[in-house]
Formats: structure tokens, C-alpha cells, sequence
């Protein structure tokens, strides 16, 4: 899990581990992007725009048992997080995507609920 994934944002203590794991994050990524922090936080919040919609689909895609489209979705959202360095959602989608291909769902409602957290606290901890 990253670092980012391990915080919640309860209390003020939390609150500068976040600022923290938020300034681990951009220095890895920065480093292996080779990016500027200013354009990796926009790249963030563009991965974030169209998350809500993303999670959804990919939750009403598997309840419909729509599984090659639930396993098209997982699969673009874990390369994407991945990508950025968002690997606790990474981990989340790479599991449903493994899943749909499985045909072998389980606990779909849990799993969505756990991407929805890991997503809020990734996007929280980056101030976004």
C-alpha cells in the first residue's frame, strides 16, 4: 500500500502525517516521472475528476454481471492509479479485474466500498 493509502484525515496528528505522505508521494514521483510537482498534483486531480463515475460503473457493470465490462473498467482504473503511484486503488481494481476474468466476484459492494476509501483518502491527502 502507499503511503498515501494508510492515513485518514480524523485528527489534526493525521493531518501532518498525510502532509507528509503527500510530500513522499510528489518527491517519488516527481523523481521517477520526472515531472514537476506543480504538473503531477494537476495530473492527480484530473485522475480524480471522473473517479465517482469510473467506481460506479465499474459497481453496476458487476451487479448486472456484466463481467467483461467490469474487468474492461477495473483493468483501465488499476493501470491508471498504478501509473500515478496510487497503489492502494491500483491493488483494489487489480483484484476485481482478476475477478471478472475469473468469473469469480466476491464481495463486489465490500471491494467498491474499499475503492471509494482509498480514493477519498488519497484525494484528501493530497488537498484535492
Amino acid at each position: 500500500m502507499s503511503a498515501l493509502g494508510r492515513f485518514s484525515v480524523s485528527s489534526q496528528g493525521e493531518r501532518s502525517t498525510m502532509a507528509d505522505a503527500k510530500e513522499e508521494w510528489l518527491n517519488r514521483m516527481t523523481e521517477m516521472l520526472q515531472v514537476d510537482p506543480t504538473d503531477l498534483v494537476e495530473i492527480a486531480a484530473m485522475f480524480f475528476e471522473g473517479i465517482d463515475d469510473r467506481i460506479d460503473r465499474i459497481c453496476s457493470s458487476g451487479q448486472a454481471g456484466d463481467l467483461e465490462e467490469m474487468t474492461r473498467l477495473a483493468h483501465g482504473l488499476k493501470g491508471d492509479a498504478a501509473n500515478i503511484g496510487f497503489l492502494s486503488i491500483s491493488e483494489i481494481a487489480k483484484n476485481l479485474e482478476h475477478q471478472g476474468r475469473a468469473r469469480a466476484v466476491v464481495e463486489l459492494e465490500e471491494q467498491v466500498a474499499s475503492l471509494r476509501e482509498a480514493t477519498a483518502t488519497m484525494k484528501a491527502s493530497l488537498d484535492l
